[in-house]
């Protein structure tokens, strides 16, 4: 058996160190990622809590969304349309999120719900083809991928 020298010694103390720091590097880099996703998720949430908050501000009922649109006042349609100008904007969003990787599965598969529930909105769907120009082009072909309830009901 080789005994082992100082220098040897001296090399394999770097090579730990070396190992040490790039696992600790990892670990922060990783926390940073977790980070940037709770901030992300917070946004969200934020921006959904201030619609409805400017929502309820000015009079507009949330109950106004269930109406069919025949029943609803000039009013309540317009604000209608601009929540779901505001809500597509938001699952454009999403998307681009969820594509990056700064949006987990989970709250993916509830945001994809919520896009299929507006997207099934035939009344609304004027607002759709009007704004999918602006979108990122995956988030139109998610979008085209879903069932379309409208297009039997035409």
């Amino acid at each position: 058996m080789k005994k082992m020298n100082w220098k040897d010694a001296v090399e394999f103390a770097g090579i730990a160190a070396i190992v040490m720091s790039l696992v600790f590097v990892g670990l922060q880099l990783r926390q940073s990622q977790e980070i940037a996703l709770a901030a992300q998720y917070q946004a969200r949430a934020e921006a959904a809590q201030n619609m409805f908050m400017s929502m309820q501000e000015s009079g507009m009922a949330i109950s106004a969304i269930r109406k069919p649109a025949a029943e609803m006042t000039p009013a309540e349609r317009y604000t209608i349309d601009n929540l779901h100008r505001w809500a597509w904007t938001q699952y454009d969003n999403m998307h681009y999120q969820y594509v990056a990787g700064f949006l987990d599965e989970e709250s993916w598969k509830g945001q994809k719900l919520h896009i299929e529930s507006i997207y099934s909105t035939c009344e609304q769907r004027q607002i759709w083809e009007n704004m999918r120009p602006y979108f990122h082009s995956s988030f139109v072909a998610f979008v085209d991928s879903l069932n379309d309830p409208c297009t039997s009901a035409n």
